[in-house]
């Protein structure tokens, strides 16, 4: 299973892309890649792809639009990730999540830490969790969205199919992940969430849980997290 992430950030946010570099960065093993993603002017540094002829700014459907079409055309992978360049990832959890939506035709509480488009009474339903192509955190499970804060999974057919799209017109920032979200369904990718992608600041990821991201940590949270995963571990 191979993995693509792209990390939107702005052109400005050395530090935070520096952060993501000297710790959850690290850990990507041979089936994963990264890139930066931003715009606004000359590349600064290797591993940021940058749109000059865009506005430098977080969340606009355009800026992924172009990113989703340069992954698709440099890139090979069998999963595509976008994240935040403030969110902390844990790669070796990362497999393991996505399989967990490979079951067979199980019911679900769409209460509990996994579900799909459930309704929101409580009551039962049954996913085939084979047909998962869009990942996300619960945070937005009513509106059938992953947040890019928390991170979402994509289907390589999935990006395939938003990047063959005509560029979109954006209406404000920060309504990337909304717009993916409205695509996915209209492509007929129902939305599959789970709690293990986390919006909102805190909680992290830890040795006593199963999280696999964080979002709205500063470069200095990130390298409290790597020490806590990894070096008190000795891991």
């Amino acid at each position: 299973m191979r993995i693509f992430i792209l990390i939107a950030s702005a052109r400005v946010y050395t530090e935070r892309r520096e952060g993501c570099r000297s710790t959850w960065i690290k850990r990507l093993d041979a089936g994963m890649d990264y890139i930066f993603h931003a715009a606004g002017g000359d590349p600064l540094e290797p591993d940021v792809q940058l749109r000059p002829d865009a506005e430098d700014v977080y969340g606009k459907c355009a800026n992924l639009w172009h990113g989703m079409r340069w992954a698709v055309k440099e890139r090979q992978f069998d999963w595509f990730f976008r994240v935040d360049d403030d969110t902390y990832v844990v790669p070796e959890r990362i497999r393991a999540l996505i399989g967990s939506f490979s079951k067979v035709e199980c019911a679900m509480d769409n209460r509990s830490f996994i579900g799909v488009e459930c309704p929101l009474d409580g009551s039962k339903v049954n996913v085939n969790f084979n047909r998962a192509e869009y990942i996300g955190s619960s945070k937005c499970a009513a509106t059938r969205y992953g947040t890019g804060g928390a991170g979402f999974f994509m289907s390589r057919r999935l990006v395939e199919h938003v990047a063959s799209l005509p560029e979109p017109v954006d209406n404000g920032r920060d309504m990337d992940d909304g717009w993916v979200g409205w695509v996915a369904r209209r492509f007929g990718c129902p939305f599959h969430w789970t709690h293990r992608l986390v919006h909102d600041k805190g909680p992290w990821p830890a040795l006593n849980n199963d999280l696999v991201t964080g979002h709205y940590l500063t470069p200095e949270d990130m390298r409290a997290c790597y020490r806590e995963l990894y070096e008190k571990s000795g891991s």
